[in-house]
């Protein structure tokens, strides 16, 4: 009986699986998706990320943080590999793998599979606008990948609680360490904010 349902809910995930493929394997219609992509080639060209709005018509000299160079470096690859047609192949790829990503740790996190469907289909719901070939499709990648982090983080946690147990944490060394620990990032907020405000100023 286990293996049945074991079954039926494996089907069932193909079928939704196949569902968000076809969603994200649309024709390109992203407007911005050529502006990445003309980015991606140039970075590939010249091995540099622009620091300009190069293609803004009214102020391209004007400085430009560019946050989404490595997913415009990717679709230049694989534009240049497999042509336009080879990222509706990889949209889909990465849709269908993150939403079953999602549901392997919904699955793994509850014992009920009804609240794993749940958190599927909600995810669905939030995330379909972004079902575009643009950086914002790797929104809920990001999101599950560190949702998975930290549960791999809390299970290695509690794995090794007895080791954890069998060391002393009263030293004056580890509760130090709260504190040192800000002071550095705070060093590092200075040193970031000090090399930022000429070009803002």
């Amino acid at each position: 009986m286990r293996r049945l349902a074991g079954i039926s809910e494996a089907c069932a995930l193909a079928i939704v699986l196949g569902v968000v493929a076809l969603c994200a394997f649309h024709p390109l219609y992203a407007v911005d998706f050529f502006w990445h992509l003309e980015l991606g080639q140039l970075i590939a060209r010249t091995h540099t990320i622009p620091s300009t709005n190069l293609f803004s018509a009214a102020e391209p000299a004007r400085p430009y943080v560019q946050f989404n160079w490595l997913w415009e470096l990717a679709a230049a690859a694989i534009v240049n590999g497999f042509g336009l047609r080879g990222v509706r192949v990889a949209q889909a790829t990465l849709m269908a793998g993150t939403f079953a990503a999602l549901f392997a740790l919904a699955r793994a996190r509850s014992p009920r599979r009804e609240l794993a469907w749940l958190v599927t289909g909600l995810g669905f719901v939030w995330f379909e606008d972004r079902f575009q070939e643009r950086p914002a499709s790797l929104v809920l990648a990001f999101s599950v990948g560190l949702a998975a982090t930290i549960t791999a983080i809390g299970l290695v946690a509690v794995l090794a609680r007895r080791a954890f147990g069998r060391l002393s944490l009263n030293g004056p060394v580890i509760r130090a360490l709260p504190a040192v620990s800000a002071v550095l990032i705070l060093a590092v907020g200075v040193v970031i904010t000090a090399k930022a405000l000429p070009g803002v100023l």
